[in-house]
């Protein structure tokens, strides 16, 4: 149900953080999953970086909030708006299969036929 264009987006701020997160290991792992759980899809993209400490997941989502040097700290935040305005959900969870960040995003099938 998502636009496309909305969904790149989206898509390409998780995968840039991924790289962030792991552009400076030495065996940098970054893993892009879709599986289906009825009604939507769920889209997860996860490092083998750092991960976020748990007393700052609560703010991952919010507009000027960055564990960054150099970020804004508005991606996530347009991230979280374009999946509520798709009628989706995105949220943050470590990683168990490569111990870091997974972000997981997920998108209702479209009820309209094509």
């Amino acid at each position: 149900m998502a636009r496309k264009t909305q969904l790149t987006r989206v898509l390409v701020n998780l995968l840039s953080n991924a790289v962030q997160a792991v552009e400076n290991l030495e065996r940098g792992k970054i893993i892009v999953s879709l599986d289906w759980e009825d009604p939507c899809y769920r889209v997860s993209v996860e490092d083998n970086g750092e991960g976020v400490a748990e007393s700052l997941t609560h703010r991952l989502f919010k507009p000027n909030f960055t564990t960054k040097s150099g970020g804004t700290g508005l991606g996530l935040a347009i991230c979280h708006s374009i999946m509520e305005q798709s009628q989706g959900s995105i949220h943050y969870e470590s990683s168990d299969r490569i111990s870091g960040a997974s972000f997981v995003i997920k998108i209702p099938k479209s009820t309209s036929a094509s």
